[in-house]
């Protein structure tokens, strides 16, 4: 009878050994993704502030004097670590280029400008680009997160190996 005993009990710890290390794989694997998906929004991020002084420089004068804002949010953007920090610099550097963008609007030699709108389009790709990274980052922010309030994330996350990450 205590060797039945014994036996069942061994068979437990490894029916939840290997459901902890299937979980942990599991979140391992999802966040290597999420790093993986981090990196190239932040790639793009970077190429989109790239863009941004020529914008300026090539906007006519009277847009062109928001350019201190837009190069003060454009550096904070630029030296800032971590997905909650970055994503509260990118909206600071989003306002700061939609007020530009409102100003070259109304400007009359836009259309004369052949640099200036090109640049406009590049710089509408890139936000195009960020968009979609944005939301495939956020996805699997999201499938990480929920995978921690799996019983066997919960565990994990109590034992500190993973936390909860923020979306973009």
């Amino acid at each position: 009878m205590l060797f039945i005993g014994v036996n069942l009990a061994v068979v437990a710890i490894l029916a939840l050994s290997l459901w902890l290390v299937q979980a942990w794989r599991q979140l391992a694997f999802c966040r290597a993704q999420l790093a993986e998906a981090w990196e190239q929004l932040r790639a793009e991020l970077a190429a989109r502030r790239e863009i941004i002084p020529y914008l300026v420089t090539a906007a006519p004068a009277e847009a062109a004097a928001s350019g201190s804002v837009i190069g003060n949010a454009c550096d904070l953007a630029a030296n800032v670590e971590g997905v909650r920090e970055s994503s509260q610099a990118e909206t600071r550097l989003a306002a700061a280029l939609g007020r530009l963008t409102v100003l070259l609007d109304e400007s009359s030699d836009l259309s004369s400008n052949a640099n200036l709108s090109q640049l406009r389009a590049s710089l509408r790709e890139l936000d195009e680009r960020v968009g979609l990274l944005r939301e495939a980052h956020n996805r699997q922010a999201d499938t990480f997160n929920a995978l921690l309030e799996r019983p066997a994330g919960r565990l994990l996350v109590y034992g500190q190996m993973f936390r909860k990450v923020d979306c973009f």
